[in-house]
């Protein structure tokens, strides 16, 4: 009996390529593994869903379905018995009866956590970041840093080091076009879209360096490595 493939797309936000998306991998997946395969959708928030979100392709004779499964409907109460893939998206789930998300949260986060120690083994930390990572979908920065910190140490230092250097990338360009903009003059389409573009956050500090010594956009941006 052959297995079975299952191409999976998850969503934190609407995307109207959804569809066709998954369709592409349905025949990707068929053509490297030669099995049967079914697709899903999931979707992980209620705002990644449109109003006219569809579970299907229709194109000329051809007729494509996938399933569409929507996480905040499924029962936290049934994510924290999945396997350790699935666990982490508990923090998504349907809280019980009676329960806001925020008020399940911490029950669900010493579950998770203590379901990772158990069973994950090396895998452990991955399992902790990743709920950490998806409560924060919906959970301010003291809610997260109140439920986790007894996990601190579990929690994958290197994607939390990702994500502040990505958040220091944002914050370096909106300094650089405000303060640019107050200095120079508004920049060009052509110069904002350049600076919008630069996602290196040693580049960006040598620009905020460069930006005193240069007196137009043209001065600060010019050049590659600008060092």
């Amino acid at each position: 009996m052959q297995s079975r493939s299952w191409p999976r797309d998850v969503e934190s936000g609407p995307d109207d390529s959804l569809a066709g998306r998954i369709l592409l991998y349905n025949v990707l997946a068929y053509r490297q593994t030669g099995l049967p395969v079914r697709s899903v959708g999931v979707l992980l928030r209620s705002n990644a869903q449109r109003a006219n979100q569809t579970d299907r392709v229709e194109y000329e004779d051809l007729s494509f379905r996938f399933r569409i499964v929507k996480v905040w409907e499924l029962p936290a109460e049934d994510l924290l018995q999945a396997g350790n893939g699935l666990l982490p998206l508990a923090v998504l789930g349907k809280p019980p009866v009676g329960m806001t998300r925020a008020q399940a949260l911490p029950a669900q986060t010493e579950r998770i956590i203590a379901r990772a120690r158990a069973e994950a083994g090396p895998r452990a930390p991955e399992v902790v970041t990743a709920a950490c990572i998806l409560a924060g979908m919906h959970s301010n920065l003291d809610t997260l840093r109140s439920t986790f910190q007894g996990a601190l140490s579990m929690i994958e230092s290197s994607a939390f080091q990702l994500i502040e250097d990505l958040a220091n990338e944002r914050l370096l360009r909106e300094i650089l076009l405000e303060q640019g903009t107050a200095k120079y003059g508004p920049p060009t389409d052509e110069q904002a879209a350049q600076l919008a573009a630069i996602q290196n956050l040693p580049r960006l500090r040598r620009l905020t360096l460069r930006f005193v010594k240069v007196n137009s956009w043209e001065a600060l941006l010019r050049g590659g490595d600008l060092s």
